[in-house]
């Protein structure tokens, strides 16, 4: 054998260099876009006067996305895309109408009222960015923990700067900074990303228990409670963590979820009676005792007409010339504060029944989304079932965004999964 074989290499023994695998650029650029965007679709800044540029923008940007959402019903296969399509030609093209006849109100007061319809669009113009990003799940999962983190933030920094005086102003200054005689200063933030991101801790824990997930979650509602002090909302979220494993656990048992969201349902008429009685509103101070009389100017005003019940009356905002507490006959009355009863007063039973199947056709979404296991999906899922959860006191045509953006991310979601969501045209299979 030659010893040239047996020999040890001359020079210096190679070393594997480590090197580091290069900056995925696209990656990151996209999820600085989610963390940018994501906001503006989901009505983050859309009711913060506080900050007048950005709220001007929040208002405008449904017509600014517009083209957007031309691009997604063209292109995209977006979630609930024809009921979305069909809310919008009742909510926007009929309800004005009726605004007009009913209520009295100018063309530009009634069309004026359908603003916060707009964002319901974003199913479809999200949808078409999401389809051009391509982002990864886990970009997605990165995009909500960043906004959710940051809002929970703000609001301890926020919180711990601002001098008393700034709970003073009126409410058309500001939409933030609120005080009563029930709770005491508080602030009132926009939280459809916090909580999002307090299910999505939760269905990460219940995939992966650990420690931090837990303590995050609980450190969350501490903000809540002492804060933001919305009892409505804590309540929901609460209620959602405490039947998310229960809800997963459920999905194999046959027919479970279909009797979950049949009891809701069934449920919803007795919480709003709960709500309004005079024992729930004596123990839970003076907002619950305006809801009380909310409620029955409403419902009074629709059984004078029952027609009304069908088509709705229509809604007002400060830029028309009609005032609804006038109208119904009480000192204080918005839509947004009464559940249901305002989406039936503002739209009808025929618009009330679109918005809710719109929400169901997102609880679906989402579940199927959730086939592959992602937390996301499974967040996602959780915030549509709270929004159902809370809507017989909060109206759920307050902020539509937020419905939009969960659709919106469920497609991209299904569409990394396999399953159906917003796929591209082209490739849907036909039948």
């Amino acid at each position: 054998m030659s010893g040239s074989v047996l020999a040890h290499p001359r020079g210096r023994v190679l070393i594997p260099v480590q090197t580091r695998a290069p900056l995925d650029l696209r990656r990151w650029w996209g999820l600085a876009a989610l963390v940018g965007l994501l906001p503006l679709f989901g009505e983050t800044f859309a009711y913060v006067v506080d900050l007048p540029p950005v709220y001007a923008l929040a208002k405008a940007w449904p017509l600014l996305t517009l083209p957007l959402a031309v691009l997604g019903v063209a292109t995209v296969k977006a979630p609930g895309m024809k009921l979305v399509l069909l809310a919008l030609a009742w909510m926007v093209g009929v309800t004005p109408l009726v605004s007009m006849a009913t209520l009295g109100d100018s063309l530009g007061g009634a069309l004026s009222g359908t603003i916060k319809l707009w964002s319901l669009a974003g199913v479809l113009s999200l949808s078409a960015v999401l389809a051009w990003l391509k982002p990864e799940a886990r970009t997605l999962e990165q995009s909500v923990h960043i906004l959710g983190f940051t809002t929970f933030a703000l609001m301890g920094l926020i919180f711990l700067l601002t001098p008393p005086e700034a709970y003073l102003k009126g409410i058309e200054e500001t939409k933030i900074f609120l005080w009563d005689e029930d709770r005491g200063a508080r602030l009132n933030l926009p939280m459809f990303f916090a909580v999002l991101w307090v299910f999505l801790l939760n269905r990460r824990f219940w995939a992966r228990p650990s420690l931090l997930p837990p303590l995050l979650i609980g450190a969350a509602f501490v903000l809540m409670l002492l804060i933001y002090k919305q009892r409505t909302q804590i309540a929901g979220a609460a209620g959602i963590v405490i039947l998310a494993p229960v809800i997963q656990w459920g999905r194999r048992r046959g027919g479970w979820f279909g009797i979950l969201i049949g009891l809701a349902l069934v449920a919803a008429p007795f919480l709003i009676a709960v709500a309004g009685s005079h024992d729930t509103a004596a123990s839970l101070g003076g907002s619950l005792t305006e809801r009380q009389r909310e409620y029955s100017a409403g419902i009074g005003f629709l059984n004078d007409q029952p027609l009304r019940w069908l088509i709705g009356a229509g809604g007002a905002t400060r830029a028309g010339e009609v005032d609804l507490a006038s109208v119904v006959g009480t000192g204080y009355f918005f839509t947004s504060d009464i559940g249901w009863v305002g989406v039936v007063f503002e739209y009808g039973v025929v618009g009330a029944a679109l918005m809710l199947a719109l929400h169901l056709v997102a609880l679906r979404t989402g579940w199927r989304a959730a086939e592959g296991g992602s937390p996301l999906a499974w967040a996602l899922f959780d915030y549509c079932l709270y929004l159902l959860l809370t809507s017989p006191v909060l109206s759920v045509v307050f902020a539509p965004g937020e419905l939009a953006t969960c659709l919106a991310l469920m497609g991209a979601l299904a569409v990394g999964a396999g399953t159906a969501g917003a796929a591209p045209r082209s490739s849907r299979a036909k039948n």
